[in-house]
């Protein structure tokens, strides 16, 4: 158990790099593919962490009650282990969804369909692009939308998908 835990904790601390997990992620044939985007941020050591510590502080008493009281395994983990830890659930799910959304550099890398790209991919190219008419001083755009209004856009947008999941 504790060999787990310290190889966890290592590769938390050291990982591989970016030319590896792209050569992992086009082995597995994602490219071009949500599922790219998602499968690797599944199992975080840090979240299994958060969750381990959670269940170690639940007391074994409600366990033990609800065995004497007649419930299976699956009862118990529904029934008592899953409502008292609600909390820790949520605070992963806030992790995760704020982790997935700012995840433009993983779709930079491995989604080229326009179709398939995320919207943080669209901002960050958005904001490119006003740096780029900004240093060059493209008369039309510059005349419509000023390159400081897009980027406060692109931030606004940014920030209201993760603002709805917080009160969750």
């Amino acid at each position: 158990r504790k060999i787990v835990a310290y190889l966890y904790v290592f590769f938390m601390i050291f990982s591989a790099g970016v030319v590896p997990h792209y050569f992992q992620i086009k082995s597995y044939g994602l490219l071009n593919n949500r599922w790219a985007l998602i499968l690797p941020s599944v199992i975080n050591p840090y979240y299994m962490f958060v969750l381990k510590t959670a269940l170690e502080n639940l007391p074994e008493s409600l366990e033990e009650a609800a065995k004497i009281d007649g419930a299976s395994n699956t009862r118990i983990l529904v029934s008592v282990v899953l409502p008292l830890s609600k909390a820790s659930i949520a605070t992963i799910a806030v992790f995760f969804s704020v982790n997935y959304w700012n995840k433009y550099f993983d779709a930079l890398m491995y989604i080229t369909k326009s179709s398939l790209q995320p919207v943080t991919l669209f901002l960050f190219e958005l904001i490119k692009l006003s740096n780029i008419s900004e240093g060059l001083g493209e008369v039309e755009l510059a005349a419509t939308v000023s390159p400081e209004i897009m980027r406060a856009s692109a931030v606004i947008l940014t920030i209201l998908p993760i603002l709805a999941v917080y009160p969750f």
